[in-house]
């Protein structure tokens, strides 16, 4: 039996504090300096949800623990400081996904 591995298509929203583009979501992250990444993990193609798919946000200090994805696709990752991250997103069958 073959598995065709299908790509994985990652939507998110980044909000950080003191990003020109992406206002504080919440008074917590306007007041501390944090932000979040939020945001849905779908199948390319067909555009299923991917629930318990792996997320993992990794900065240039290191990595941020990996998160999973709800029953919808979705995910938080909370509690990240300014600056630029990677973000991959894998499940088995499909082809990991990283922007």
């Amino acid at each position: 039996m073959y598995r065709i591995a299908a790509a994985i298509v990652v939507l998110a929203a980044v909000t950080l504090t003191g990003h020109a583009q992406a206002p504080p979501r919440d008074a917590t992250e306007q007041q501390t300096g944090v932000g979040s990444i939020r945001g849905r993990v779908l199948a390319a193609g067909t555009h299923d949800s991917l629930r318990g798919a792996r997320v993992q946000i990794t900065s240039v200090t290191g990595a941020v623990p990996t998160v999973v994805t709800d029953a919808e696709g979705r995910f938080v990752v909370p509690s990240l400081r300014p600056g630029q991250y990677r973000l991959s997103a894998s499940k088995p069958g499909y082809v990991t996904t990283s922007l």
